[in-house]
């Protein structure tokens, strides 16, 4: 892979538990305030998702493992959390980002790297299939609509926090499981559909990041003490440009594929609320 090119930009070049996740916002929002690095990756969170993910997976997954032998199961677990193990502390040691984990563990194993292009690519199929050109004007047009604005746009920054955290989580649990594919063909379903959850919120972690990207670009061009009306509209917009679709599209592949990853969960309110608030823009 070339250097520089995010695995999930296709994502946006085509288309332009759960307690756990809903922890203590502000704490969420302290670390990405001092912090300067990209990845938005917490670790402490990543690492209790993944202990108990593991450590509660035979009562979450009863229906799917009562036709394996609990010796079976059992090894399962442990070779695929054992890999996973071993993956965050190589990752959090070298303070790797979202895509150099990505890079490393389609490096590491090819049928992870298979099967996240596959998913990428049938994600960006539904995302280009739900593109519309409808616009519907919204009027702005005092100091209030901005700074509602404003608040949306801190908090999503909080968000993409969790949207990041959970890919790189569900990534790292799914390179587990096609480890433990290589001596247990039975734990492929697991690995493909946390592969899938890893591409769809890794796909809406790129386009909340495209979105503040070109919303702090155009902001800085525009004289706050005079924005208003088709301004505000226009910051708006971007949001609903770079994400809407994406959201739209992840939370029902979310939905449909969270037996697999249960804490991915958490993540359909958020996108729910997030999908909402930009709606207003379209």
């Amino acid at each position: 892979m070339k250097k520089g090119l995010s695995i999930f930009s296709a994502l946006i070049l085509t288309g332009t538990a759960t307690t756990l996740l809903t922890t203590n916002v502000q704490t969420h929002q302290n670390k990405i305030n001092q912090s300067n690095s990209e990845s938005d990756i917490d670790w402490s969170l990543l690492k209790n998702i993944n202990n108990d993910y593991f450590k509660n997976f035979k009562e979450t997954h009863k229906a799917e493992v009562t036709n394996f032998s609990a010796r079976n199961i059992d090894e399962i677990i442990a070779y695929a959390q054992k890999k996973a193990n071993e993956y965050i502390q190589l990752f959090q040691n070298q303070n790797f980002d979202l895509n150099q984990i990505i890079e490393y563990l389609s490096t590491e194993n090819s049928n992870f790297k298979e099967n996240y292009h596959k998913s990428l690519q049938n994600q960006s199929n539904i995302i280009n299939n739900q593109i519309s050109s409808t616009t519907n004007v919204t009027t702005f047009s005092d100091a209030q609509d901005f700074a509602k604005l404003e608040t949306f746009v801190k908090n999503l920054r909080i968000e993409k926090a969790i949207f990041t955290t959970i890919t790189a989580t569900s990534a790292i649990a799914a390179a587990g499981f096609w480890a433990a594919a290589w001596w247990f063909g039975i734990s492929i379903p697991w690995a493909i559909a946390c592969t899938t959850i890893s591409t769809v919120s890794g796909g809406i972690t790129t386009a909340l990041n495209g979105a503040l990207v070109e919303y702090d670009k155009e902001l800085s061009k525009i004289d706050k003490a005079i924005i208003w009306g088709s301004m505000i509209y226009y910051l708006g917009h971007i949001f609903y440009k770079f994400a809407y679709i994406t959201l739209i599209a992840g939370a029902t592949t979310v939905t449909a594929t969270s037996w697999a990853f249960p804490a991915v969960l958490a993540l359909v309110p958020v996108i729910s609320t997030i999908s909402t608030w930009i709606s207003v823009y379209k």
